[in-house]
């Protein structure tokens, strides 16, 4: 039987995903809460997975490293990421990371949804679906990308340089590189998006 797997901690999202779905004779597996291990075994041998981009106390990058896990072990599996996050910087790295994926917005219709699980997308779905590509220079590299969780954290840029043996200068740049690509006007914004990623949640 098709496996669905519903990842997103908004249930009335998670759950008229699964109702619509159900109805339609797909067995909908509903995650929004989990850790480690037991939520890697709920998602394993899901036909396709549908997640928000940080959920069940996962940031967006250790919901990422569960994706590539999911990917790596079970190729077949279709990934979905279904969010109001517009920043491009980190989609597109997504995207890189994890080729194949689809990112879809939370505020389509449910239709454009079930097309991209279906594989039957129409014209009209195609206008609605946002695409993702851009000059590599707007995406977070992957050094970027892993730098997001220790800036989360309020330390200072000489211990984060410690941290990852790089020199506060070195950490200064990828900072402000990562504001720059975030569209963030000034350090003040990037506090509010890395919570929007998940990043505080377990601090």
């Amino acid at each position: 039987m098709f496996k669905l797997t519903v990842i997103d901690d908004d249930r009335w999202i998670a759950e008229g995903i699964a109702c619509y779905f159900s109805e339609k004779h797909i067995r909908v597996n509903i995650l929004t809460e989990g850790h480690g291990e037991e939520m890697f075994r709920s998602v394993v041998g899901s036909d396709v997975i549908i997640s928000e981009i940080s959920a069940c106390g996962l940031d967006v990058q250790a919901l990422i490293e569960l994706l590539a896990t999911v990917k790596n072990l079970s190729p077949s599996t279709r990934l979905i990421i279904l969010t109001n996050l517009e920043e491009r910087a980190i989609t597109g790295y997504i995207c890189s990371a994890l080729p194949g994926i689809k990112i879809v917005s939370k505020r389509s219709d449910i239709t454009l949804l079930a097309n991209e699980i279906f594989g039957s997308v129409n014209n009209c779905a195609l206008q609605q679906k946002t695409t993702f590509s851009m000059p590599k220079n707007n995406v977070l590299t992957q050094r970027e990308f892993g730098l997001l969780r220790l800036l989360a954290t309020h330390r200072t840029l000489t211990d984060i340089g410690r941290v990852l043996r790089l020199s506060c200068k070195t950490v200064s740049h990828h900072r402000k590189s990562i504001i720059r690509k975030l569209n963030c006007s000034s350090i003040t914004e990037l506090p509010p998006l890395l919570e929007r990623l998940g990043f505080y949640k377990n601090q």
